[in-house]
């Protein structure tokens, strides 16, 4: 991989960990990211609800791993873009189950992570 290679990898992932901090970043910040402002947001929705479930010490693995796979299949990214989404995923995923506080894993809250990351499947499989 050639230095150029080498910064331009490194500039995504900057990007999409600083993007990360943002609720709602808007197409201005997203402008000069290697992917569509739809797609960085299908990525913020899907990650969310792993970061509940790693707050929560309920599986996220998997979940994480189906959706890089679809991303794979169903988008012709290239490797720096595809490194850009799962550092995107991971970085949203840990600011979320940070972001949460004491108490938060109720039952019910349980059920709602369970239920909401079949709903985001379901959502990715359609598209």
């Amino acid at each position: 991989m050639t230095a150029l290679a080498v910064f331009a990898r490194a500039r995504c992932l900057a990007a999409a960990i600083a993007l990360s901090t943002y609720a709602y970043p808007g197409p201005a910040a997203t402008q000069d990211l290697p992917i569509p402002e739809d797609e960085v947001m299908l990525v913020r929705i899907t990650a969310e609800p792993a970061g509940a479930a790693m707050h929560c010490d309920l599986e996220w693995k998997p979940y994480y791993l189906s959706f890089m796979q679809w991303q794979r299949r169903h988008n012709l990214w290239d490797d720096d873009q595809i490194a850009f989404v799962g550092a995107y995923f991971g970085a949203v995923q840990a600011r979320y189950s940070q972001s949460r506080i004491d108490g938060y894993c109720t039952e019910n809250r349980v059920a709602e992570i369970i239920t909401l990351k079949a709903e985001r499947t379901r959502l990715m499989e359609r598209r």
